[in-house]
């Protein structure tokens, strides 16, 4: 039992590192946001507005921002303080995802303002 717990929290940290790696590719040369134990594909404009991607959840949320962690920053860095303006031009994208989270995890401060991106 304990050599199956051994291999499976090697697995994870594995799994962890890869998809740490993967979203760093994703992003390219895009701006990150590393601190206090966050890694997210977001950046401040000013220290009252940011700009971020669509979270993601389930297996999307390995190259997207998890929406957990999302959820999580939001609470730690801007608890109370904070408005969402999600301006995904349409509920699903090619991943069949953006756009679609449900709002209650980021406590219904979300607002849809569809914004076609692609003309």
């Amino acid at each position: 039992v304990l050599r199956v717990f051994i291999k499976l929290r090697r697995a994870r940290k594995l799994s962890g590192r890869f998809a740490e790696k993967l979203r760093t590719t994703v992003s390219q040369n895009k701006r990150r946001y590393i601190r206090h134990g966050f890694d997210l594909d977001l950046t401040y404009i000013t220290n009252r507005i940011m700009v971020m991607a669509t979270p993601a959840f389930g297996q999307h949320s390995s190259f997207r921002n998890d929406i957990h962690v999302v959820s999580r920053f939001m609470s730690f860095r801007h608890y109370g303080c904070f408005f969402i303006i999600n301006a995904c031009d349409t509920f699903t994208s090619s991943d069949g995802l953006a756009g679609n989270y449900n709002y209650n995890m980021l406590f219904n401060q979300v607002q849809r303002i569809p914004f076609e991106d692609h003309g």
